[in-house]
């Protein structure tokens, strides 16, 4: 078999990845090689389409978001039968799935001192009123430097939420990731922090951000 088609765990979890979903919407799940269940992806469009079952229809996702989503016990399937497709074992899941936290056991954290003051305020003025807004960075041992916008609206207003949270990626429009010197943002409640992280924030050392820059 030849060189995997993602060199590292981030680039499989960030990268865009084609899945076959039948009318109602369910993704097509198969037998894998260990007699287990798999979702096969394909990262090229031309052989999803040749392989498309009839009935059925192709959508594209990333990987992190598919991940997430999966049942327990359930393993991936890159280009099945293709030289450089690959096998991720269910158990493998698991630890990938780790990584979409908002803050991957083991990380540092602390405030993102060099994200753009024009971002900043772009930020802060997105929200509803009244909503606070913090901007953390995140460094993953072994891993990238991800950037990770907080807010405080609370769990069980998921209205208020997924607003917010819309509108903290729609203030991040047209700027690339790299632009904001990380490799990804992630958006996330204060209630979805660990202890150390909220602390952080709840005790001053990371002030929110404001219009004023």
């Amino acid at each position: 078999m030849s060189a995997p088609v993602f060199p590292d765990p981030w680039d499989f979890l960030t990268a865009w990845v084609l899945v076959v979903a039948d009318g109602s919407g369910r993704l097509q799940l198969l037998q894998d090689p260990d007699g287990g269940t798999t979702l096969p992806v394909r990262t090229d469009l031309e052989e999803a389409q040749r392989r498309l079952p009839p009935g059925h229809r192709l959508l594209q996702a990333p990987v992190g978001e598919l991940l997430a989503g999966l049942p327990e016990g359930v393993s991936v399937s890159v280009d099945p039968g293709s030289e450089s497709g690959m096998h991720v074992p269910a158990d493998l899941v698991v630890g990938l799935r780790r990584l979409l936290a908002p803050v991957p056991d083991g990380s540092s954290v602390g405030p993102w001192t060099d994200l753009p003051a024009d971002v900043s305020r772009r930020l802060a003025g997105s929200t509803a009123q009244g909503v606070q807004v913090w901007a953390l960075a995140v460094d993953v041992p072994d891993g990238p430097r991800l950037g990770l916008l907080v807010h405080d609206v609370a769990h069980d207003d998921q209205e208020a939420r997924g607003a917010a949270e819309g509108a903290l990626l729609g203030a991040l429009e047209g700027r690339e990731p790299s632009d904001l010197g990380v490799a990804g943002v992630r958006v996330a409640g204060l209630d979805q922090l660990p202890a150390d992280a909220a602390d952080l924030v709840t005790g001053g050392g990371v002030p929110p951000l404001s219009v004023a820059g």
